[in-house]
């Protein structure tokens, strides 16, 4: 709790005091509004008709007073409650962001890491395999980081928000009961004990729900395993005619998802009829009260409402219940956050410790390096490297893959240090440079141009913040930008969409050679910067690089004998070391000699196939945040459909209906009786007192029962009918799906993964309709209705005036939803600008560049800051009239 706090201010700590007092408030005015009512009971039902009507003008005002006093408080409450924790989540949000981006390369590559944060990402986010199939793994790690703080994020939000919920209900248990003892202290005392029968039940049947809950994921995962295996050997499929077999093996799968799920909903169906035991204890409050009435002389208004504040006590009981998984899980997931901004790296940007040299000349030298990435540790890329980079020289790096090409990159870049060995520039241990300052004398540029949504200018600025518009421009006519730049209706402030999506790849890459450029650098490092081009893009870009490297030092890691020919030495790498070097000539002439040691030629047409691999996965892979297998949706069916695929369980259907049907009447019959017994306490004879209570007795103890028996019906038949119709349906889906020729899966928007996220996200959707939503708008039509009808019947005046004013109660719930609703699309959007930041952590790194990828989020953050406080407005304006 103490961590989930830390990011709060004294403004914070203020807004949450004052809520803190809102919520108790809140609390305390509903047993005041009891206590009230206790009165007015009594003088209604003692009173002659000649006072009454001042009576209930005395009454009426007192609670309209309490009725605005509790809409202040809830009002208040929400506004705060809600603007606190904006605050406090967007600062943790960007303290976050700023530990991530502090972080070395080489923490994103540990398992340990990756593991530690997908255990949590794959069981909050379906769209974990979904987003692993279409970006590189490296992508992946960043995702998993931020997946992992978007959910972190809505536990902290819930909690901060829940924290006061809970203790509304608490302080008003606290209240309810202490108003219920002043009011009757021999019901209180008698009725207290039964309020643990209320949790009990909700506790041990929400336990077996949980665990049940657990078994039947596992058991949809083993049924995805066989979809997903499916569709990745699809070839294999349709070669052995094994369609109806894959799909027998789906269905014997998933025949045990579908038991748990039956099962679920029995528990279900056990955990809400459980609170059966409230008309238990209303029918032993009547009679206890009738007792107290008839033979202690006790008022029937204060025996009535001492009765309702221990029933109500109990509800906030169970209604505060459900606040504890957030509280828990929260205070403990926050740890996982503050691991992360507390922790310290080990290459870190910001540290401003170090020499910084008065020129550099641009001479690179390893001394006897060794190294090994983070993940592979016990696998060593250099044993000793050792090469010599004149100042000015351009040299290319040639060899297979693994060969250690783009590591020297990484290397001179320090994202990694060698495990042993020197890296120098100038003669100077770069680990004993300034970092920031060493890493601005580098220009680099990959195969895979990262570029920023925002635009050109702003793309190009991330070389050099502080550069002029002349520099820009200057920096781009370097890279051959300028033309196609200012063709552009905007021309530099063209937005370049995500990741650089309007831009064609040619274009992408020359932006950032001049981003590279625009710092002047002293050394360029190009990593196969041509090699996922065509050919007329690749010599625009070529003719680029040729006049970005005049002057300066150039590190290239080739792979097509036009880029290699322009290098100045050839270094070929083999086994983590320099097997060969020399001009391209020297090194082709001892080839032809027939020399068996000569590593260039295998080497040159090894480098050229790992580039086409990577180009080829490059090309198909589909941008970050499509929507994989959209091509395999189709117009939604009718309703009507779903429910004559139903038909089978036509007898369950009518089962649960009835159920749905009787439990909803529960409520408004419960109402008349409770009514009802309220005017018997006021029967002038001890007798008839005792007579009446006896038979309301019966009545609650029979509407328990009522409510365990039609729940148990209700949910065990619509999971039946759920179950069995995500079973049917996941199984037509599937048949279907095999029957398609190669040439759809072949679509680089179609993957095992997409296939597996569509059956499970869209049949637990139709599941949900059928299994809860249907019973659950039956449950509710008939309990307005007859709510509605025994109300008019009794007094069609008063149901009048409080139907009139359902609408206001209805928005007033709608607008609370809204708000949740948006805090959470804002927690997504907040999600995934953090994630495409950190996703693009190399390249920020590169360029020292977290201070204005840290000022882009933050006025991101203000935008949604400003949308909060819009929000809480209308949380709180939503809370007014619902709670009073």
């Amino acid at each position: 709790m103490g961590d989930l706090l830390s990011c709060a201010d004294s403004v914070d700590r203020l807004l949450m005091l004052i809520g803190a007092v809102a919520a108790i408030g809140e609390g305390l005015l509903s047993p005041v509004t009891m206590y009230m009512l206790s009165g007015a009971i009594d003088s209604f039902g003692s009173a002659d008709q000649s006072i009454s009507n001042g009576v209930v003008n005395k009454y009426a005002l007192r609670l309209l007073y309490v009725g605005v006093g509790i809409a202040f408080c809830g009002l208040l409450g929400a506004l705060l409650d809600t603007r606190t924790a904006e605050r406090q989540t967007s600062r943790m949000r960007v303290e976050y962001l700023r530990s991530v981006l502090r972080q070395e390369v080489g923490f994103f590559d540990s398992e340990d890491v990756s593991s530690r944060t997908f255990q949590i990402v794959s069981s909050t986010s379906t769209d974990a395999h979904t987003i692993q199939d279409v970006v590189a793994n490296k992508v992946v790690k960043f995702l998993e980081f931020f997946s992992l703080f978007a959910f972190l994020w809505e536990l902290s939000v819930s909690l901060l928000l829940q924290l006061p919920n809970s203790l509304v209900q608490f302080s008003s248990l606290v209240f309810g009961v202490a108003v219920a003892f002043f009011l009757s202290w021999r019901l209180a005392l008698a009725s207290l004990p039964l309020v643990i029968s209320f949790i009990i039940p909700v506790l041990a049947f929400g336990k077996v729900m949980t665990e049940i809950g657990i078994r039947s994921k596992d058991a949809y995962g083993e049924a995805g395993d066989v979809v997903e295996q499916a569709v990745s050997n699809i070839r294999n499929v349709h070669s052995y005619v094994a369609e109806a077999k894959t799909v027998d093996k789906y269905s014997s799968v998933l025949q045990e998802s579908t038991k748990l799920g039956i099962k679920q909903g029995l528990m279900k169906g056990y955990m809400i009829g459980s609170m059966g035991v409230m008309f238990a204890t209303w029918a032993f409050q009547a009679w206890v009260g009738g007792l107290l009435v008839s033979q202690k002389g006790e008022n029937g208004g204060r025996v009535f409402i001492a009765g309702t504040c221990i029933i109500l006590g109990g509800i906030s009981c169970v209604t505060a219940l459900p606040n504890v998984p957030y509280i828990t899980d929260a205070s403990a997931a926050s740890k996982r956050i503050f691991e992360m901004i507390n922790r310290n790296t080990d290459i870190d940007v910001e540290d401003e410790n170090g020499k910084v040299l008065a020129a550099v000349k641009g001479q690179i030298e390893f001394r006897q390096v060794h190294f090994s990435y983070p993940s592979r540790k016990d696998e060593a890329v250099f044993k000793g490297l050792c090469l010599k980079i004149r100042p000015g020289q351009k040299v290319g790096l040639v060899g297979g893959s693994g060969s250690g090409k783009s590591t020297v990159i990484s290397l001179l870049e320090r994202f990694y240090d060698p495990t042993k060995g020197d890296i120098l520039l100038d003669g100077h241990r770069i680990k004993k440079l300034q970092l920031k300052w060493y890493r601005s004398q580098f220009g680099l540029v990959s195969q895979a141009p990262v570029l920023f949504a925002t635009s050109i200018k702003e793309n190009i600025l991330f070389g050099k913040e502080d550069a002029s518009l002349e520099e820009i421009i200057a920096a781009a006519r370097a890279a051959n930008a300028h033309d196609f730049i200012i063709e552009f209706p905007q021309g530099y402030d063209t937005q370049v969409g995500q990741l650089g999506v309007q831009l064609s790849g040619g274009q992408k890459q020359r932006i950032a050679i001049a981003r590279a450029l625009v710092r002047d650098p002293r050394i360029l490092l190009l990593d196969e910067a041509t090699s996922a081009l065509d050919s007329q893009s690749e010599s625009l870009v070529q003719e680029a690089i040729k006049q970005a490297a005049q002057g300066r030092t150039t590190v290239l890691i080739a792979h097509r004998l036009s880029t290699i020919r322009v290098v100045d030495t050839i270094m070929v790498l083999e086994s983590g070391r320099v097997a060969e070097s020399g001009s391209h000539d020297e090194l082709m002439e001892i080839n032809d000699q027939g020399n068996p040691a000569s590593a260039f030629a295998p080497a040159l047409p090894l480098s050229l196939l790992s580039s086409i691999q990577n180009s080829s996965t490059s090309s198909f892979s589909a941008p970050y945040g499509g929507d994989e297998g959209s091509n395999c949706s189709s117009p939604p069916d009718p309703p009507h459909s779903l429910l004559h695929m139903n038909s089978p369980e036509w007898r369950r259907a009518l089962l649960g209906c009835l159920g749905a049907i009787t439990f909803g009447a529960v409520h408004p019959i419960n109402a008349y009786c409770m009514g009802a017994l309220v005017s018997d306490y006021f029967e002038t004879t001890p007798s008839k007192i005792k007579s009446e209570t006896r038979l309301y007795c019966f009545v609650f103890l029979g509407l328990g029962v009522a409510t365990f028996i039609s729940n148990i019906l209700q949910h065990h038949n619509f999971a039946i009918m759920g179950e069995r119709l995500t079973k049917r349906l996941s199984i037509m889906v599937l048949e279907k799906i095999l029957t398609f020729e190669i040439a759809w899966f072949e679509k680089n928007e179609i993957s095992s993964a997409a296939v597996c996220s569509r059956l499970s996200t869209e049949a637990n959707m139709v599941r949900s309709l059928v299994g809860d939503r249907m019973s659950l708008l039956m449950q509710v039509a008939t309990n307005a209705f007859l709510s509605f009808a025994l109300g008019l019947v009794v007094a069609w005046r008063l149901a009048a005036v409080l139907i009139a004013i359902q609408p206001l109660i209805i928005t007033s719930f709608y607008l609370k939803s809204v708000l949740m609703k948006q805090m959470s699309v804002r927690a997504q959007e907040a999600q995934y600008e953090g994630s495409q930041r950190a996703m693009l952590h190399r390249s920020i790194t590169a360029f020292s560049s977290q201070g204005k990828i840290l000022s882009l989020f933050e006025a991101t953050l203000a935008g949604l800051r400003a949308q909060s406080l819009r929000h809480s407005w209308i949380s709180g304006q939503g809370s007014a009239p619902r709670s009073s």
